[in-house]
C-alpha cells in the first residue's frame, strides 16, 4: 500500500492523493451521474444473497479521504484510497447533499423491497449535520439499510469527532436493524472493525480469506455482534 510522507501535499492539505485528477469529482454541479452508485465491486458484490437483506441491491458512496476523516486514523498516511486513482470522490457541500438526497429518494422508489447502502468506500462521516442527514433518510425510507465503518471515536481528542461518534452511537441504538456502522480500531467496542496490526481477535473478514465470497454473500459486518478483523490491503 502506498504510504505518504508527513510533508506530502495531500497530507498537509488533508485531501486525496489525486486532488488534481480529472477522475476525482469534487463538485457535482456538472456531474450528470448518480453519486449513490450500484455496487460493481467484486469484493462487495451486487445483491445480498442471505440473511434479512437477502435479494436487496447494494449501493455505495465515496467521499474524499482525509478531507472527511480524522487524522487520528491509523491509516491516514497509507489509506487504500492512495491506490484508487480512478474513484469518483465527492466533496460534501450543499449541491452534493441535494443531489445525494435526490439519489436516495429515487433509489428507494426503484427498490420498494429494500436496498442497502455501504458508507463509505472512501471518507468518513465528516460532521454531525451529515450524520443527522442519514438519520433523516432512515426515517423517510424504511426500506433502506446502511452499513459501514467509522474512525470517529467517542474518546477522540477532538470535540467535534466526539460529537459525531455520540450521534452515530445514538442512531445505531435507535435503528439497530438498519444502521450497522462499526467503529474502526476500537478494541473496547464489540461492534467494531479492527486492523490486523491492532489485534488478532475477532472474525477475520471472509471476503479476504476465502475465494469467491463477497460482502453480499457474507453479511457478518451487519449481522454479527462480534468484532470483525481486517487484513492489511
Amino acid at each position: 500500500m502506498t504510504a505518504l510522507g508527513i510533508t506530502h501535499t495531500a497530507i498537509s492539505n488533508n485531501t486525496t492523493l489525486y486532488f488534481n485528477s480529472r477522475f476525482t469529482i469534487r463538485d457535482v454541479s456538472n456531474y450528470n451521474f448518480k453519486v449513490l452508485k450500484p455496487s460493481t465491486n467484486k469484493k462487495l458484490g451486487k445483491i445480498i444473497t442471505k440473511g434479512k437483506h437477502k435479494g436487496k441491491k447494494m449501493f455505495t458512496l465515496t467521499l474524499i479521504e482525509r478531507e472527511t476523516c480524522t487524522n487520528e486514523c491509523e491509516h491516514y498516511y497509507d489509506c487504500f484510497g492512495n491506490n484508487m486513482p480512478f474513484a469518483h470522490r465527492f466533496e460534501v457541500n450543499r449541491a452534493f447533499m441535494l443531489k445525494l438526497e435526490s439519489d436516495v429518494h429515487h433509489t428507494a422508489r426503484a427498490n420498494p423491497n429494500g436496498f442497502i447502502v455501504r458508507l463509505h468506500i472512501l471518507g468518513d462521516f465528516e460532521s454531525i449535520e451529515y450524520v443527522i442527514f442519514w438519520e433523516r433518510m432512515l426515517i423517510l425510507y424504511p426500506n433502506m439499510a446502511i452499513y459501514g465503518y467509522t474512525r470517529n471515536h467517542i474518546d477522540s481528542k477532538y470535540k467535534h469527532i466526539r460529537g459525531i461518534a455520540k450521534e452515530l452511537t445514538r442512531i445505531r441504538s435507535k435503528y439497530s436493524d438498519r444502521f450497522a456502522v462499526r467503529f474502526s480500531n476500537k478494541l473496547d467496542e464489540n461492534f467494531s472493525a479492527n486492523s490486523e496490526e491492532i489485534t488478532s481477535d475477532g472474525i477475520t473478514c471472509l471476503a479476504q480469506v476465502k475465494e469467491n465470497i463477497s460482502c453480499s454473500a457474507c453479511t457478518l459486518c451487519w449481522s454479527s455482534k462480534k468484532p470483525i478483523r481486517f487484513l492489511t490491503h
